[in-house]
């Protein structure tokens, strides 16, 4: 006599039906947690200058920025620094604009004047550098005659 087993009512192959659904579940969610870990490390800032350039105005000098967010993640810009200080030690003697967030792809343009002193001379190079949350980029611009 013949008798007719079905996958369901042998033990081993209920065992096996359980490993292999569960091996299926585990390999998505894996696939599911590389994507998710690939796309959070493909985002990136990058600040790029458009241009820096210094004029004199009214017995002063200016240095006007425009820089351009290149990276996928907004910049926010933290501080501003001239000849390796920040602005913020030079007290009155430099103002700028310079500030805010840029979204990607966008544009930001602003100012830094440096009132007329010991620490501006014409001809002198400024080293302008912007510090963001990721790195420092810097630019340098000649103060005219």
């Amino acid at each position: 006599m013949l008798i007719k087993k079905s996958l369901w009512n042998d033990s081993r192959g209920v065992a096996s039906i359980i490993i292999l659904v569960c091996a299926i579940v585990i390999s998505i969610a894996a696939s599911y947690l590389m994507v998710g870990l690939s796309l959070s490390f493909t985002r990136y800032e990058k600040l790029e200058f458009v241009s820096a350039y210094a004029f004199s105005q009214n017995g002063f000098f200016v240095i006007r920025i425009e820089v351009k967010n290149t990276g996928s993640e907004t910049i926010s810009l933290d501080e501003v620094f001239l000849n390796g200080k920040s602005v913020n030690e030079y007290g009155n003697a430099v103002e700028t604009s310079l500030s805010g967030t840029i979204k990607s792809g966008q544009q930001l343009s602003g100012t830094i004047t440096l009132m007329n002193g010991e620490n501006w001379r014409p001809g002198m190079s400024v080293e302008v550098m912007i510090r963001t949350k990721s790195g420092v980029y810097p630019k340098t611009v000649t103060l005219p005659y």
